[in-house]
């Protein structure tokens, strides 16, 4: 009597139910199964099984899985998170916070806002790149006044300690523009000939812009190792040199006008700042923690002195706030001011510093 199978199945030799046809590997399987014989005979013995390149050869889809993406995205993770790691630890970071704030600060167009302004360090004759800058231009027939501001981002750790007199001797504060305290490059025939021009704008400022610390007389890094470089000392120093270099290249020979450059030296760190001076009796040291302070420094082979303001960022808004009302103020006092008071005298012109 004949067997009769079931509708849908296929029966073999005996009634048995015929196994499915297991299709033949195709060159790409055998590669993949290659690559995975002699991945695994180059691993030493012993080798944990997360190491070994696995793949499986799916029966239905003849599709080649290659397990050790897994063991690449994992690598890929380690690797971000190492990256991620070291620049936290860089002053990466506190640059480009720095930038962003400046960026997206309102200020007209007539401020150049830029990273990366190329100067030659005049204490090392070598190129180098501030960390940011701002300019503002301010022109008219009489004279030409450029107000520059260099900022130099530092991310350390140890405090960061400048030295003061007593109070009694300590000069005023003063605004982020006053030439008296900053870096001012003159393009003039005569010595003192826009004096009364900075003088007159500095009058007009006053009270419509922060007043800044005056400068102590030295600056040092607290808990340094003793064959370690001075951090606060040497970005002081390098600050100024920044805006000396990014100050000689506004003078043009050409440029036959009065006028002169008042740069602001900035460091931004992320150090604790403190000031010390010696108490009333004159006999113990007092230490205060502040969030703003300034040093004077002198780079002797180019003949300049200026004060160099140091802050934390969280004072980068007041240094804003000083931005706007300079852009706000300074066409009014361009207009009031009386021409007549620049002193005029015969001569060639050429770059002085103030």
């Amino acid at each position: 009597m004949a067997i009769t199978p079931r509708r849908g199945r296929k029966l073999g030799e005996f009634g048995r139910r015929m196994s499915p046809r297991v299709a033949a590997p195709t060159r790409r399987d055998r590669d993949a199964i290659r690559r995975r014989d002699d991945h695994q005979a180059a691993l030493p013995n012993g080798c944990c099984g997360a190491m070994l390149l696995v793949t499986i050869i799916c029966r239905s889809t003849r599709k080649v899985i290659d397990l050790s993406t897994s063991g690449e995205l994992s690598a890929r993770a380690d690797l971000t998170s190492k990256v991620t790691n070291w620049l936290s630890q860089t002053g990466y970071p506190l640059e480009m916070r720095v930038a962003q704030r400046l960026q997206d600060a309102k200020l007209a167009q007539n401020w150049e806002r830029e990273p990366n302004l190329t100067y030659v360090d005049v204490l090392t004759n070598e190129e180098r790149e501030t960390d940011y800058y701002l300019d503002w231009w301010e022109e008219n027939d009489k004279y030409c006044l450029v107000f520059r501001i260099v900022i130099e981002c530092k991310s350390t750790k140890n405090p960061w300690i400048v030295f003061r007199r007593a109070a009694k001797r300590e000069q005023p504060a003063t605004s982020l523009f006053d030439f008296r305290q900053n870096l001012t490059l003159h393009w003039v025939q005569e010595y003192g000939q826009l004096t009364p021009v900075m003088t007159a704008l500095n009058d007009h400022l006053e009270g419509r812009v922060h007043q800044w610390p005056a400068p102590g007389y030295a600056i040092v890094e607290a808990f340094k190792g003793a064959n370690s470089k001075d951090a606060a000392y040497n970005a002081a120093r390098q600050t100024l040199s920044a805006a000396v270099g990014a100050t000689v290249n506004t003078w043009d020979s050409s440029f036959q006008k009065l006028g002169c450059s008042i740069v602001a030296p900035i460091v931004i760190t992320t150090s604790p700042l403190f000031e010390a001076r010696l108490d009333n009796g004159g006999t113990s040291v007092v230490a205060q923690p502040v969030s703003c302070t300034s040093v004077e420094v002198e780079l002797k082979s180019v003949r300049c002195v200026a004060r160099v303001l140091i802050m934390n960022d969280e004072r980068l808004d007041e240094v804003v706030a000083d931005c706007l009302a300079l852009e706000k103020h300074l066409p009014h006092f361009s207009e009031i001011f009386n021409p007549q008071l620049i002193k005029r005298s015969k001569g060639a012109f050429g770059p002085r510093w103030y």
